[in-house]
């Protein structure tokens, strides 16, 4: 008989939603086909072996854009177009077979016609990839690319739970914060990285449903970014007018110390976040403050993308290695060998050093017997759960 996590996360992560995840992985792959042949990157890589480095300086390219590039050449040869050879710690690239011309056009139809609420990630990429000649170069930032003026709404989109791509994280971090945070007395919840709300409507919604939103006693919806948190109170109270003293904004940055920024220790009984605190730059600090910042038996439940291993690239970093919060991480040989999002085990770990007991962990990445090749890529999600609890 199987568990409820485990029909859960099938009736989540269906037949469907692989369908449209790996043709998003094509469809990425295509977009990086076309940047490549634009640029004539591909006729330096068909001879000889050739370093990111060297690539870089050869067509100029601004030093902002090391972290993308390297990736778009790690994600060719991890699709096989591309082969890799190490000397002397130093990686080398060059063709292993043909880089074809891009058929984006006709992987964005497949996309729709199978679901058309994936329009959102399309439309970010479509973006992104129409600047990123003037990113390589330098001329613009990443920031400028993704926020400046009228890109917010293209977030807005991506992050809302429209988007059958991205509010699986949602709904599976509302369920594990439903199932591990639902006790009958009041509470004090502190979510970070709101950002434009989705999570919070998704949390709101399953305690709804299960007679428990009347007991929360104060949520505090943070985020670093004070456009974010207009945006996501705007929605907030467009879909839960009744709440709105229960919830109070806050410009939080969980980079920097919470008591300076007036979070008093041994204060909330649950923290929150969904894809947020992957871009900590010192995720062992981060987790500790907010160790800090629970009661006793107070709990820790996020949800994130995650890799299945260190060297492993996503195609959503295509997108997010244009923003240096992204990759300017503190790395660590045994803990976290790479930026970005982290492997389970890793989760784990950080949350066993931070001082978390009764570690819980929903996933489907136990649960997908889908081999990791370019044809077909399963998304990874990791609902984890830590408490505090001393002696």
């Amino acid at each position: 008989m199987k568990s409820s996590d485990k029909l859960f996360i099938e009736s989540i992560f269906t037949d469907k939603y692989y369908k449209a995840y790996n043709l998003h992985l094509l469809y990425t792959l295509n977009i990086t086909f076309s940047i490549f042949h634009k640029l004539k990157i591909t006729d330096c890589l068909k001879s000889n072996f050739v370093s990111c480095e060297g690539l870089m300086k050869h067509f100029d390219f601004s030093n902002q854009a090391k972290c993308s590039f390297n990736w778009m050449l790690n994600f060719l040869e991890q699709t096989g177009y591309l082969e890799k050879n190490v000397q002397n710690k130093k990686i080398f690239f060059k063709s292993q077979k043909d880089i074809p011309l891009s058929q984006a056009k006709q992987i964005a139809k497949e996309i729709l016609e199978l679901d058309k609420n994936w329009h959102p990630f399309i439309k970010l990429v479509d973006n992104i990839a129409y600047e990123y000649e003037s990113f390589l170069k330098g001329y613009k930032s990443g920031m400028e690319i993704l926020f400046y003026k009228d890109k917010m709404q293209l977030w807005n989109n991506y992050f809302n739970n429209n988007f059958s791509g991205y509010s699986v994280f949602n709904i599976c971090g509302a369920y594990g914060m439903a199932k591990w945070f639902s006790r009958k007395n009041s509470g004090k919840i502190l979510e970070l990285g709101g950002g434009t709300g989705g999570a919070t409507i998704k949390l709101f919604y399953a305690y709804k449903k299960a007679n428990i939103l009347d007991r929360i006693e104060k949520y505090i919806f943070s985020d670093v970014s004070p456009v974010f948190l207009r945006m996501g109170n705007r929605i907030l109270t467009e879909q839960f007018p009744g709440i709105g003293d229960k919830v109070e904004l806050k410009v939080l940055d969980f980079n920097k110390s919470l008591s300076s920024q007036k979070i008093q220790q041994e204060s909330f009984d649950a923290v929150y976040a969904v894809n947020a605190l992957h871009v900590s730059y010192d995720l062992n600090f981060s987790l500790k403050e907010l160790y800090n910042a629970l009661k006793e038996k107070g709990v820790l439940v996020i949800s994130e993308l995650v890799r299945m291993s260190e060297e492993y690239v996503l195609p959503q970093e295509f997108i997010f290695t244009l923003l240096e919060s992204y990759y300017n991480v503190k790395t660590d040989s045994l803990l976290r060998k790479t930026y970005g999002f982290l492997t389970p085990e890793s989760w784990k770990r950080h949350f066993e050093i931070a001082g978390f007991k009764n570690i819980k962990i929903i996933t489907n990445a136990d649960s997908s017997e889908k081999p990791l090749s370019s044809n077909n890529d399963p998304v990874f999600m990791l609902v984890i759960k830590g408490q505090k609890i001393r002696g």
